[in-house]
């Protein structure tokens, strides 16, 4: 991904999520490196890797859960490309979160 002159809608999410992520856990003392770092991962990490990664971009109040809530904003952001409509986006949900409990890192991971 980071060899690609262009990205998509969609790799310009991940990249954006990534750098919210990195100021998120270290404020002003990020630094572009942690920024490649991050996008190396997503390139040539394994699944294990690039799963614990989303996680992380996808758990905003870093709790160790991911709520219905927090899954609805990234899969709508990453749908917005698509031709796919808030009720098909509903429907993927239910499918995931049978309560609004929400996923545990350690369920995804």
């Amino acid at each position: 991904m980071i060899n690609h002159e262009e990205f998509n809608i969609e790799e310009k999410l991940f990249c954006n999520r990534i750098a919210f992520l990195i100021f998120k856990c270290k404020g002003y003392s990020a630094k572009f490196k942690d920024f490649i770092q991050k996008l190396t991962c997503l390139q040539d990490g394994n699944f294990a890797k690039k799963a614990e990664l989303f996680f992380e971009m996808v758990d905003e109040d870093d709790n160790g859960i991911i709520t219905l809530k927090e899954a609805r904003k990234i899969f709508i952001q990453s749908f917005l490309q698509e031709t796919i409509s808030d009720q098909q986006i509903e429907e993927v949900l239910k499918l995931l979160f049978k309560d609004d409990i929400g996923i545990e890192k350690t369920e995804a991971i």
